[in-house]
């Protein structure tokens, strides 16, 4: 194989061997000289004309960098192996059918209830309607009792106020007698006995019972 090419930094090393570390770069430009005063003449001296800049240098092109070498050829990537087929998920197992659930055994015939006597069908509905007449017998006497507790009830108010406008008549009435029997005494003391003769013995004339 021939001489491979240099890297990027050595190129760089192999110009400046070439043509030297020292870059001319731009050239300065010149100051301009100061304008002189003007002088006192009536007409001004005309202005120097500016020197004129001198042109920078070319610069000297870079020798191009020698082609690189062809680099050979990559070699090919090895093909993909193929990818492995993905393997067929198992079925999943049927789900068991039920079993069928056993029947029920048939429950034996209940036996026939023993035939009732119907004598003691009829005691049972006597017993029944006893009661029940017995119910209705002390109901009439508890509403007869009732009743008559509150009739009593009634007449023993009734006597007592009986007895209380009784007390109240004879009360009135004694008091009225005994108003008579005060005013009958008031008119006897003030009229004497009756017979028009004052207590003393005077007639209402003034004349003695002798005549004198």
């Amino acid at each position: 194989m021939g001489d491979e090419p240099p890297a990027a930094g050595d190129a760089n090393d192999y110009i400046m061997e070439l043509y030297g570390d020292d870059d001319p770069g731009e050239p300065e430009e010149a100051e301009p000289e100061p304008e002189p005063e003007p002088s006192p003449e009536p007409e001004p001296a005309p202005e120097p004309a500016p020197e004129p800049v001198p042109e920078p240098e070319p610069e000297p092109k870079p020798e191009p960098d020698p082609e690189p070498e062809p680099s050979p050829s990559p070699e090919p990537d090895p093909e993909p192996s193929p990818e492995p087929e993905p393997e067929p998920s198992p079925e999943p197992d049927p789900e068991p059918e039920p079993e069928p659930s056993p029947e029920p055994e048939p429950e034996p015939p209940t036996p026939d209830p023993p035939e009732e006597d119907p004598a003691e069908d009829i005691d049972d509905l006597l017993d029944d309607l006893v009661l029940e007449l017995e119910v209705d017998a002390a109901r009439t006497d508890a509403a007869v009792k009732i009743q008559a507790a509150q009739r009593g009830r009634a007449t023993r108010r009734e006597m007592r106020e009986r007895r209380r406008a009784a007390t109240r008549i004879q009360a009135a009435q004694r008091g009225r007698a005994a108003r008579k029997e005060v005013a009958a005494r008031k008119e006897v003391e003030e009229t004497g006995d009756g017979t028009g003769e004052s207590p003393s013995g005077e007639s209402p004339s003034g004349e003695s019972p002798s005549g004198e």
